[in-house]
């Protein structure tokens, strides 16, 4: 039986933790915040508690649905990851796994028994909304083949989405890197060809040579599109919706669960076929292996060595994160250099040319930026609580560190891990700089800013895994709060700011939003922008919270360091003295 001992332990376990209690209820939460947003836009700022007309609940329900649908669709691109990564990682990296194999359980029992429970917490989680939308299906406004092929997307793309972070896990060892590598990889698959794509056309449309190398490119990226939720459900309902004039094209649907359903088959015989042989191959590996890293000094901060150099710390990528990584340098530079070579050509044309080159690079910066600050925020997510899994903490604790090299150490070590990612922006930079030498100051508020928000996501990794004893958790709140804060924020208030507003507060709302952020510098460069101070103003604000935060964060994570990890007076008095 499949569904045997390992399946009854996972649920029992999930029932026993709160943090997927409290994810329903933010979701739930959510959504009522949504509707009373959708419930403003219909009555134009009226009161919302007077009688609705039938026109108006077709539209009411129209708007909820749609919205409904993409910030659903969202979630579960980012939960589900965080949700399913851990599966198997998480029994090698307490050494677990190693009790089930001595079992007589099977492979087939172990990995799909996972697969089915991690199903059902993500099921229990998407069903929140089901009441909600059957009583909106009662006003009209929502087809039913609409709601049919929504389901079915969400249904395949959860299903693909476990699988694929569960065959990831397979082969990882730890928990946070699992999870880098599904976020990495999703990133490669999902937004790279969307914006290869869209590439390749302006290539096409701008008569370059190259034919059959840019329809190469384009078929593969139409592959990839073809299997992307959110460009098929973009494509399918056609930009409208419901009473708003819909016009849906389920064809695509079907074939695209058609091949997430295939893919996920194949994922699932790999992934029991190699469990057990994975896990012996890298302990046998673990023993061969030698000792080749170069030793470094960092005066006399240990703390410091330990996390810029020693192994233990390094984030693991694999060749599928290497790979995803290297695709999205690759992207992000490339579309910037096809940018700068069509500024050149079009000389002539100064004025259009360069504000389409900025836009390019204010684009690619706002998203290669956000990427970064994501990434430092999961992997500082890890950095107490991996050590917590693995009972070197208490060994920590015991030396005469501080509290203040100890979260100093990590939170700076953190950011020295991705020293190579501000790359591209640099590239983008010297590009600006040949350009126009005024760009200088445009590049040096865009690295200001990125260097602001990634120690603001560094250091509240590192408080939430002083805080949770797992790594899932920590990386579970941390990104919530980075996601939540650095823009997620506008899909709540953006609304309300607009209906009654005279322009200014709503655009006080994208004062945090950190892709809008890292953008301002290259927008300001536009002559149509040189007399918008709230530009200014908005990224003066930003840096001034962001900076604010990570100073507060980083003080009170040292502050209550001794309460927080756990460490005795006397430990604290002597880690002080010294």
């Amino acid at each position: 039986m499949l569904l045997g001992p390992v399946f009854t332990a996972e649920m029992v376990t999930a029932a026993r933790r709160r943090r997927y209690f409290l994810l329903r209820l933010l979701f739930a939460a959510g959504l009522l915040l949504l509707l009373w947003t959708c419930c403003l836009g219909v009555r134009g700022g009226r009161d919302i508690g007077g009688e609705l007309t039938l026109s108006e609940s077709s539209e009411l329900a129209t708007a909820f649905f749609m919205s409904f649908s993409w910030i659903t669709l969202g979630v579960t691109l980012l939960v589900v990851p965080a949700i399913a990564a851990g599966s198997i990682a998480t029994e090698r990296d307490r050494r677990t796994i190693e009790y089930l194999f001595a079992t007589d359980l099977s492979n087939a029992e172990i990995v799909l028994a996972k697969l089915v429970a991690k199903l059902l917490l993500v099921g229990k989680l998407l069903i929140v909304a089901l009441p909600v939308i059957a009583i909106f299906r009662l006003l009209g406004g929502i087809p039913g083949d609409l709601l049919l092929a929504f389901y079915v997307i969400l249904g395949s793309t959860s299903l693909l989405l476990v699988m694929l972070s569960l065959s990831i896990s397979v082969w990882t060892t730890r928990a946070r890197d699992a999870m880098t590598r599904v976020y990495l990889l999703l990133i490669a698959v999902l937004i790279i060809p969307t914006v290869l794509w869209a590439w390749m056309r302006a290539l096409q449309a701008s008569g370059v040579g190259l034919t059959t190398i840019i329809d190469a490119i384009l078929f593969v990226c139409e592959f990839f599109n073809s299997v992307n939720p959110l460009w098929v459900y973009g494509q399918a309902i056609g930009g409208g919706g419901g009473a708003l004039g819909i016009s849906l094209d389920t064809s695509a649907i079907w074939q695209m669960a058609g091949i997430h359903l295939a893919i996920s088959a194949v994922l699932a015989t790999i992934s029991v076929l190699a469990v057990r042989r994975v896990h012996l191959n890298s302990i046998s590996a673990s023993k061969r292996e030698t000792k080749s890293r170069r030793t470094r000094r960092v005066g006399e901060r240990p703390m410091l060595w330990k996390e810029c150099f020693a192994k233990s710390a390094a984030t693991k990528l694999g060749w599928i994160g290497r790979a995803a990584l290297i695709l999205i340098v690759v992207v992000s530079m490339g579309i910037t250099l096809t940018a700068f070579v069509s500024l050149i050509i079009n000389s002539n044309q100064w004025q259009a040319p360069w504000e389409q080159f900025m836009g390019a690079t204010a684009t690619m910066s706002a998203m290669y930026g956000t990427g970064v600050v994501l990434l430092v925020g999961v992997r500082a997510a890890g950095l107490v609580s991996y050590e917590k899994e693995r009972d070197c903490w208490l060994s920590l604790l015991s030396t005469p560190l501080s509290a203040g090299e100890i979260v100093g150490g990590k939170v700076v070590g953190n950011l020295y891990a991705f020293r190579w990612l501000p790359l591209p922006l640099a590239f983008t930079w010297l590009l600006q700089l040949y350009l126009n030498p005024a760009t200088i100051i445009a590049g040096g508020f865009t690295f200001l800013m990125l260097l602001v928000t990634c120690l603001f996501a560094s250091v509240v990794g590192v408080a939430f895994s002083l805080k949770f004893s797992t790594t899932l958790k920590s990386i579970g709140a941390t990104m919530g709060v980075l996601i939540m804060v650095g823009g997620g924020y506008v899909l709540c208030c953006c609304v309300p700011t607009m209906i009654g507003s005279d322009g200014e507060g709503y655009q006080v709302v994208f004062a945090l939003v950190i892709p809008f952020l890292l953008a301002i510098p290259s927008m300001a460069t536009f002559d149509g922008m040189n007399d918008e101070g709230w530009l200014v103003i908005d990224y003066l604000i930003g840096l001034f919270v962001y900076g604010i935060a990570t100073v507060v964060i980083y003080e009170l994570c040292r502050q209550n360091f001794d309460q927080l990890a756990g460490r005795t007076i006397e430990k604290s008095r002597t880690a002080n003295a010294s």
